[in-house]
């Protein structure tokens, strides 16, 4: 069905409400910085700076190439059913979304307590020892949950399900 215009607007119009109408509260306005700090720190960091731009730039070029050619890949190269190509893409982005969470979280506190330069090892520890079975089990139980719920969808079409319950059978 299609939305009419007016509705794919109303998040925009809701933004520039809250930003001309909504007060911000006070303790936002005691601990705000405001654009100069910011300017008058980039002579310092301007290494720093200049290579973030360049790595996200290369990572934006990156990923595209990846999201759209990593599928085609997966099916054409390895054989890959349409299934498996869509499984093994939403693990991998729901897995590097993880990843990044987990390492900023870990680098904060061993930043915290002094331990800042190993926070790349025990980032990889932890997230291979704990965050990619536990990532894997969800999507696994996500794909198996939609195999069943499509399979009892087919069912209903064919009328299987009616016919087993003629037949005394409990179809669940």
């Amino acid at each position: 069905m299609h939305k009419p215009h007016f509705v794919r607007r109303l998040p925009a119009l809701l933004s520039i409400f809250v930003i001309l109408k909504v007060k911000e509260s006070e303790a936002w306005h005691e601990h705000r910085t405001d654009w100069r700090t910011y300017l008058r720190s980039l002579p310092s960091a301007w290494r720093r700076f200049l290579y973030l731009v360049v790595l996200l730039t290369a990572m934006g070029f990156i990923s595209h190439g990846t999201q759209d050619l990593y599928p085609t890949f997966l099916q054409q190269q390895r054989h890959f059913t349409t299934t498996g190509v869509a499984l093994t893409t939403m693990l991998s982005m729901v897995g590097a979304i993880f990843g990044v969470i987990t390492s900023v979280q870990i680098g904060a506190v061993a930043s915290q307590i002094g331990a800042g330069s190993f926070s790349g090892a025990v980032n990889g520890i932890g997230v291979l020892r704990q965050g990619a079975p536990l990532v894997t089990s969800l999507m696994i139980a996500g794909a198996v949950g939609s195999a069943i719920c499509s399979d009892l969808g087919a069912r209903q079409v064919r009328e299987d399900i009616d016919a087993m319950k003629v037949m005394g059978i409990n179809p669940v």
